[in-house]
């Protein structure tokens, strides 16, 4: 069968998404204990979370610039890396969809 489309012209997006911290469902206490402490590094730690796409082509290139999408306003208090090949937006949500394949093309 002829391909209708170049190998290099099909693409594979997969989204991979990390939570900043994670924490165990599990604790030590005594049965029946109603306030359990934990400690983290930072409460918003504990909710927020990144979404990381890489692109490559069915011939096996992967393409030429990484996406990251961050849950929560970004960048308002940090620097943020920047390098010439990752273009990274902040989102009301890690998960990427419509919007965040408009700013990547």
């Amino acid at each position: 069968m002829v391909p209708k489309y170049p190998r290099a012209a099909i693409f594979n997006f997969d989204q991979s998404g990390f939570n900043y911290e994670i924490h165990s469902q599990r604790t030590l206490a005594p049965h029946g204990t109603r306030l359990i402490e934990v400690q983290v590094n930072a409460p918003a730690d504990m909710t927020h979370s990144l979404t990381i796409m890489p692109i490559i082509s069915s011939d096996g290139i992967v393409h030429k610039k990484l996406f990251i999408q961050i849950s929560g306003e970004f960048p308002k208090f940090k620097e943020v890396f920047k390098a010439p090949n990752i273009v990274t937006i902040g989102g009301t949500t890690s998960m990427m969809g419509i919007r965040t394949l408009k700013v990547l093309y």
